[in-house]
């Protein structure tokens, strides 16, 4: 789904308890090419955040 202008999708693993970015993604960006390594993620989840995402 195409997030609204100005908006960006955020993904986030939750490791102890605390969310940690795991970046935004964009439609030009291909979301497989993920970097982040957080090895002690326990769940995961996905936000709508403002263009660029939000630190917390």
């Amino acid at each position: 789904m195409k997030a609204p202008e100005g908006m960006q999708y955020q993904l986030w693993a939750i490791a102890d308890g605390k969310p940690v970015s795991a970046g935004v993604y964009t439609e030009e960006k291909n979301s497989k090419n993920s970097s982040c390594h957080i090895p002690k993620a326990q769940a995961f989840a996905i936000t709508l955040e403002k263009q660029n995402g939000s630190e917390t």
